[in-house]
């Protein structure tokens, strides 16, 4: 009997200290959003989700890392597909004045390329844009064809009519009378309403003047001629 009883009270003992201990371990507290233990001996408290809480901040981290670096590559993207669209255009040139009864009109081939430059003046906002021009007109007296290549300057004020409007400076190398000369165009392109494709019928005046002439030093009677083109832009 009296080893039944020491018996018992060792196993109440035993079990005492197992309710503590499982007390002990599930005893914790929550502050400003972070979970801590809490011990029952010392009362001190320490964290209990610290590695759980960085690894979910550091997979958050990532996760934005990701999303910031798709977002940057769809508007690289994005930007590459469109950020230099050119312009073709084909169509016929016409001498002007007394040349103009000299050539037969000719055949007009151009690539028009938009530039990252502009500048303001007159209160509009001009766009420049570079061209490469190349032309030619058919001599009627079965003499030399002349033949132009010219780089051309232009500045689009972005006028708010139904029509464009630019204006063009550069060089040209006249393959006849004038060798290189400088050259002023003005451009009025209509936009054709053609879902398929950015279309245009255009209208071009240009000029050419002497520049490496003795006497007098600038020849503005060199060389006129007008054209039309359809253009295609992609």
């Amino acid at each position: 009997m009296k080893n039944l009883k020491y018996l018992l009270s060792i196993s109440l003992i035993i079990s005492s200290f197992s309710f503590g201990a499982e007390d002990e371990e599930i005893r914790t507290m929550e502050k400003d959003g972070v979970l801590y233990n809490i011990n029952n001996s010392s009362l001190h408290i320490t964290p209990a989700d610290n590695a759980i809480s960085k690894a979910s901040n550091d997979m958050d981290g990532a996760s934005k890392l990701a999303v910031k670096e798709e977002s940057k590559d769809e508007n690289s993207s994005s930007e590459d597909s469109c950020s230099c669209p050119i312009t073709l255009s084909f169509g016929t040139v016409t001498a002007l004045g007394d040349e103009g009864d000299a050539y037969d009109p000719g055949t007009s081939l151009s690539i028009n390329v938009p530039t990252p430059w502009a500048f303001d003046l007159f209160g509009k906002n001009w766009k420049v844009s570079g061209e490469l021009n190349l032309s030619n007109l058919s001599n009627i007296n079965n003499g030399n064809d002349v033949n132009i290549n010219a780089g051309i300057a232009h500045f689009d004020p972005s006028f708010d009519l139904p029509i464009n409007i630019d204006f063009g400076l550069g060089v040209a190398d006249i393959d006849g009378p004038g060798g290189i000369s400088g050259t002023a165009t003005l451009d009025v392109s209509y936009p054709i309403p053609f879902n398929a494709a950015n279309l245009s019928l255009d209208f071009r005046y240009q000029k050419f003047v002497d520049i490496i002439g003795d006497d007098p030093y600038l020849d503005f009677g060199l060389l006129d001629t007008y054209g039309f083109s359809l253009s295609f832009t992609k």
